[in-house]
Formats: structure tokens, C-alpha cells, sequence
């Protein structure tokens, strides 16, 4: 009879077994997001379609909770059920995500609109706003990642989970940066330089990211506990 327990350990076993785990939960984050996928095929990147791709990312909030959630219990655990948990975790935390992810789109579209006018505006002034803009978004991002991370993890009330993200984001200031350039790097060299990574950058980023939160996600952890 064929031995599951004696599989694990084998490299070739486990190597097919975390392709597996990651295109599932791919699998899973591509269906939440159809919205978008959607729209950005058929429709051009440009400033006026701005508020149809705002519309279709909706769902992305609580994807990226499942997502992490997903990948965070495959950290610590070592084995997921990619499909059944990643669903159970996009509707547990639909509600907080979502409420947290429209927040975050309304900064996003008045963000764009603002460089779109300093932009056109060719307004000395204004222009040299731009690079303060783009650091205002750098620290939002990296909020952002600290708290779909805990939210992920643990039941929370928003204001804490913001609090939270607050506070690591500049008390781990170094890995906030790799964390931002992980993301980008990773969304460059997936997306442009070799495409066949596509199915499996979404769960690459989150694994990546999830396992530089562990410090983290272990001492807020004992902060509960503790409380």
C-alpha cells in the first residue's frame, strides 16, 4: 500500500507537492480577481478607463486576506488544502477586508488623479509634490502589507489592525523597504521579463512576504495572549 507519510521528505515528492500548493491558491486568487483580469484585457490602460479598473479591483481585498492566510498556515503548518482554505478565509474576513479595501481604493483613485494633474498641469510647484506623493504611497503600501498579514492571522478590530500596521511599518523600517521592493522586483520580473512565472507569482509574493512577517505575526501573537 502506497505510503503517504513516508512520501514527505522526498524532494521530488515535495517539490511537486509546493508547485501544487501554489498553483491552487494562484488558481484561486486569478478566480477572485476575474473582474480585473477582465478588464485589463480588454480595456486600454489609460487615465480615462481609471474608474472601470477601480470598479473591478473591488474584489481584491479579500483576496489578498485569503491569499495570505492560505500561505501564512503553509508556513507554520508545512500543509494547506489550497482551495478549501482559501475560501474559507476570503469569506471569514470578507466583511473587515473589504471595509479596509474601499478605504484603500478611495486614497488609490484620489492619489492618481493628483499626479494626473501635476502631470499635465506642468506646474513647477505642483511637480515637485510628486516625489513626496509617490513616498506618501510607498508607506501606504507598506501599511498595507502589514495589515492584509495580521488580518490574516488574527481577529482584530480595524482600528487596532491599522494601529498595528502603523507602528511595524516604521519599527521594522528595513523590511518594510524589501517588502516594497520584493513586490515590485518580483511584479517586473514575472510579469515582463519571464511571463511563464505568472501562474505562480501571486503565491511566490505572498510567500515571501508572510515569511518575513513571521517575527511579526509571533510577537503580536504573544501581545494577545499576554493581554
Amino acid at each position: 500500500m502506497y505510503n503517504y507519510k513516508n512520501s514527505r521528505g522526498n524532494l521530488l515528492y515535495d517539490t511537486l507537492n509546493y508547485v501544487y500548493y501554489l498553483l491552487g491558491v494562484n488558481i484561486c486568487f486569478i478566480l477572485s480577481n476575474i473582474l480585473f483580469i477582465i478588464a485589463l484585457s480588454i480595456i486600454k490602460l489609460e487615465f480615462q478607463n481609471t474608474l472601470i479598473f477601480i470598479i473591478s479591483l473591488i474584489p481584491t481585498g479579500p483576496s489578498i486576506t485569503a491569499l495570505f492566510s492560505v500561505i501564512g498556515k503553509f508556513i507554520r503548518e508545512g500543509d494547506i488544502s489550497p482551495f478549501k482554505d482559501y475560501f474559507k478565509s476570503y469569506k471569514l474576513n470578507f466583511k473587515q477586508s473589504m471595509k479596509i479595501w474601499v478605504i484603500q481604493l478611495l486614497i488609490i483613485v484620489v492619489m492618481v488623479i493628483d499626479i494626473r494633474y501635476m502631470i499635465i498641469s506642468k506646474n513647477f510647484v505642483l511637480l515637485a509634490l510628486f516625489k513626496p506623493l509617490l513616498f506618501i504611497g510607498g508607506i501606504i503600501f507598506s501599511i498595507s502589507i502589514y495589515l492584509y498579514a495580521i488580518l490574516s492571522r488574527f481577529e482584530l478590530k480595524t482600528k487596532d489592525l491599522i494601529k498595528l500596521s502603523v507602528i511595524y511599518t516604521f519599527k521594522k523600517l528595513p523590511l518594510s523597504i524589501i517588502n516594497i521592493l520584493l513586490v515590485l522586483g518580483l511584479v517586473y520580473f514575472g510579469g515582463v521579463k519571464l511571463p511563464i512565472f505568472i501562474p505562480l507569482i501571486a503565491g511566490i509574493i505572498a510567500y515571501l512576504l508572510m515569511l518575513g512577517q513571521t517575527s511579526t505575526l509571533k510577537e503580536i501573537e504573544k501581545y494577545i495572549i499576554s493581554a
